[in-house]
């Protein structure tokens, strides 16, 4: 086992919004028997992001 890590280049974040342009339709996860595409990941993952600066304003 290697003792380090190297880190990617680019964040989750940025990797999710690519993966949501190129393939928004195509599932990404399945929960409780609900698929979720890489769209509508993308676009959660962008209403949970700005909850904190809402709650605040």
């Amino acid at each position: 086992m290697p003792h380090i890590l190297t880190l990617p280049e680019t964040s989750i974040y940025q990797n999710l919004k690519v993966s949501a342009t190129r393939y928004p339709e195509e599932t990404v996860i399945i929960r409780y028997g609900t698929e979720l595409s890489y769209g509508r990941l993308h676009d959660e993952v962008n209403v949970l992001a700005g909850y904190p600066h809402r709650i605040s304003a």
